[in-house]
């Protein structure tokens, strides 16, 4: 299939039309951030002007900006405890060497136990914050939990009845804003999907388009109770199989 592409392929090709590019991850899976590694390096050559957005506490920032700086000092920057500091680390010293800036987008614990507003509602406004300082100069790559980049409104049984997720959020913000949602998806070893990309490379990449059927992921499990297809949730999909 034609719309079958290589991921970095497919990644610059969604970074030269849109402002904002949401990957989703399953959270430390090394092959995953291998690729968004590779994609870092070729990104920045191409694309200079480029800022990568993290799940860290917004906390850390100055630690990170340290590290960025004088290459000292990533001991010290905290990680949450839903990702892997070792793959985190390679993530920064790649950025590093890249030349990359770097944000850390997330709600630090001190502010999630004293208010209202969900890490989704807080990663936007982060991000949206910077958009406007920086007069969208740059254009932001943020590798996020595959959940987060849904951008559709889904009604979940919570207290509001209605979750909005980082995808939805940001366009809710700036509705001028070019962004693009990317699920990655690891699919099980002899699974229907998993034999249909026999032929292809070990990561390959494509848009969602109607029809698409694909419930194999832990988030997109959760989207098959819900009246929502695939195409209204994300823009496309990254497999690893």
């Amino acid at each position: 299939n034609q719309n079958k592409q290589n991921p970095t392929d497919y990644l610059m090709g969604k970074l030269r039309d849109n402002d904002v590019i949401l990957l989703g991850e399953r959270h430390n899976q090394g092959h995953q951030l291998e690729m968004v590694n590779s994609f870092i390096q070729r990104m920045s050559k191409e694309h200079p002007s480029i800022i990568l957005a993290l799940e860290i506490s917004t906390d850390e920032q100055n630690r990170v900006d340290y590290f960025l700086e004088t290459g000292t000092g990533l001991e010290e920057i905290k990680f949450p405890s839903h990702l892997s500091s070792t793959l985190y680390k390679d993530l920064l010293i790649t950025a590093r060497e890249s030349g990359v800036k770097v944000l850390a987008i997330d709600m630090p614990p001190r502010v999630f136990k004293h208010t209202k507003i969900t890490r989704d509602e807080y990663m936007a406004n982060t991000l949206i914050s910077e958009i406007e300082e920086t007069n969208k100069a740059y254009k932001i790559f943020a590798l996020v939990g595959s959940i987060h980049t849904i951008k559709a409104p889904i009604e979940w049984l919570t207290a509001d009845n209605s979750y909005k997720y980082l995808g939805l959020l940001l366009n809710k913000k700036n509705p001028k804003l070019k962004v693009s949602s990317i699920y990655q998806e690891i699919n099980k070893p002899d699974s229907d999907i998993d034999k249909s990309l026999s032929n292809f490379e070990e990561c390959i990449a494509c848009n969602i388009g109607e029809p698409f059927s694909l419930y194999e992921g832990s988030s997109l499990r959760l989207l098959n109770c819900k009246p929502i297809n695939i195409p209204q949730a994300f823009d496309g999909v990254i497999y690893h199989h």
